[in-house]
Order: C-alpha cells, then structure tokens, then sequence
C-alpha cells in the first residue's frame, strides 16, 4: 500500500510540474524569420520604449482591437481576450549581457468602441549605456506570436527614448514617428527642464542609395537642416508637419539629437502613382530601361512589370 501511495504521489508531482510547464513561452530566439516575411503575423502590435529615470524605462504595448481575440468561453461569459507578454532586455553597450526579463498575463475585457489597449511594463535599464529588448506577445487563445527586437538608449536624456508623443485632440499616445499633413500631435519632456525647442527641418532624400558593394567604400549622407526653427516650449504646443521631410525637435541646441517626425506625403504608405515605384528598379534593371520607364505617360505599371519579367528571365 505504501509503494501505491508513492507512485501517486510521483505521479502527482509529474503532472504538476508539467501543468506549470505548459503556461511558460517556449521559443527558439535564433529563429528571425518573421523578419522577412511581416505579413504572415497576424498580431501588430506597437511598442514605444521611454527613459522613466535613471534606472527605470517603460516598455509600453498597443494592440488594437483587430489584434484580440475575443472569446466568451469564461466564467462569466464576457468578450475576453487572453495575451501573453514576455520580455528580455540586454546591455549591449558591454556586449550582449542580459540585464532584465519578465512574464506578463494580459486578460482584456472587450469594450465597444474602445481603439486601442495598452500594456505598460516598467524595465530595468541603467542610465549610461544602450539596450537592446526582445519582445514576444503571444495570444493563448488562437496560439499566435508575435517577436521583436527593439534598440534604445540611455547614454544621454536628450535623445528620442526621453519623449512621449500624444495626440493634440484626443490626447491619445503617437507609437509612430510618421505623420499626416493634417495630423496635430503633442511632443511631451515628463520631468525634465527645458525652456525652448528647437526644430530642425530637412529636405526630403529623393535619391536612391547605391547598392552595397564589397569593392566600393562605403558611404554617408551629411545632410544640413534646411530650416531652424525656435519655439517656447509646452507639452501643450500643437505640432503638425505642413510639408514632406524629416523634422527633428530637440531641447537642447547644441547637440544634434531629439525626436524626429517624419512626412512621406498625403498617401503614405500606400502607392496612387507608379511613378515613385520606378527610380528602386535601379537595383534589378540599367538605368536606360529606368528612363525609358519614366518617359512613358501611360500604362507604366505595365512598363514596370514588363521590366520586372525581364530580369527574372535573364537570371533564370
């Protein structure tokens, strides 16, 4: 009777400890696939990394609604989605040594006409060096993942990890550097002094980047601001970016550094017009074919696919 009562105590224990087992994440962090193929992800969430203090940053998570999955198989038989988040952040200014991690459940309760749901995670980051957080947010109802990799800095408290962009009207937070002509937003400096801010404009780069070569040294753009530009500072100053280009805001000027926007025209990121798609064919066609391509009025997405032909029977 005794060795009966063992083995089920054995028995219990293993069917514990693999309970336990079963919640954590298990994932293979040299697998990057995901990279090449974005699309096959149907979790998007954003993620916004900011300095809180000088030990302390905030990992914060937005998913939209299109994200969850809302499921009522609960107890209380309400629209519920269920995420998990787990994290590692690594110092990479000493190598890549592993400084922080964590695991977060995440139940949302569905709420109509709610636009976004955010998960704000506090991490251990010391102020001096830069950081490197690998993210994966999991749904355990349809068994999905999503993972990223995420740079940030804390070697200065100037640079774009020390601001928080919310939206002007709706006081909604900005997870994205990329705006619209018309779009009004706030750029916020929580807990640190500055008088003035200044905004440096930049031209649009138009042009297309040489290819990478091993025989060809390799090359910078220097771009010089165009414009600058004084302002009082308020985290109340409604910011909108009348025309394309690139505009880094800073508090301090004597340092380039701060947080950039960025204006890629009204249609961004979709395409009306083939013709900004033709000068990138530089890397798969001759640039007498590129101009050939342009100095067609019409039909030049037919151009563009003859072109694309083209070189795919050559190369096969």
């Amino acid at each position: 009777m005794g060795r009966l009562n063992n083995l089920y105590i054995v028995l219990a224990i293993f069917l514990l400890i693999q309970s336990c087992a079963s919640v954590q994440e298990t994932y293979d962090p040299k697998d990057l696939s995901y990279l090449y193929n974005p699309s096959r992800n149907v979790i998007h969430p954003d993620y916004r990394i900011y300095n809180l203090n000088d030990s302390i940053s905030e990992l914060s998570i937005k998913l939209s609604p299109n994200d969850l999955f809302f499921s009522e198989a609960n107890s209380e038989g309400i629209p519920r989605a269920a995420m998990v988040v787990i994290y590692r952040i690594y110092n990479i200014s000493q190598g890549v040594v592993p400084v922080d991690t964590g695991f977060y459940n995440m139940t949302i309760d569905q709420v109509k006409g709610k636009r976004q749901y955010t998960l704000n995670i506090p991490i251990e980051a010391d102020k001096g060096s830069r950081y490197e957080a690998e993210i994966v947010v999991r749904d355990l109802i349809r068994n999905l993942r999503v993972q990223t990799h995420i740079p940030f800095d804390k070697t200065t408290d100037i640079n774009r990890f020390n601001f928080k962009v919310r939206g002007h009207f709706n006081h909604f937070d900005i997870y994205t550097p990329v705006l619209k002509r018309e779009e009004f937003v706030n750029l916020l400096y929580p807990e640190k002094e500055a008088d003035s801010l200044y905004m440096y404009y930049f031209d649009p780069y138009t042009s297309v980047p040489v290819a990478p070569s091993m025989l060809v040294p390799e090359t910078e753009i220097d771009l010089e601001p165009e414009e600058l530009l004084v302002l009082p500072f308020s985290d109340t100053l409604p910011i909108m970016l009348p025309i394309e280009g690139v505009y880094m805001y800073s508090v301090d000027s004597t340092i380039m550094d701060g947080y950039t926007f960025m204006n890629f025209g009204i249609d961004f990121p979709n395409m009306t017009n083939p013709l900004p798609m033709i000068d990138p064919l530089i890397y798969l066609s001759s640039i007498d074919k590129i101009e050939e391509m342009k100095g067609i009025s019409e039909d030049r997405s037919l151009a563009m696919d003859l072109s694309y032909l083209e070189n795919q029977s050559r190369n096969s």
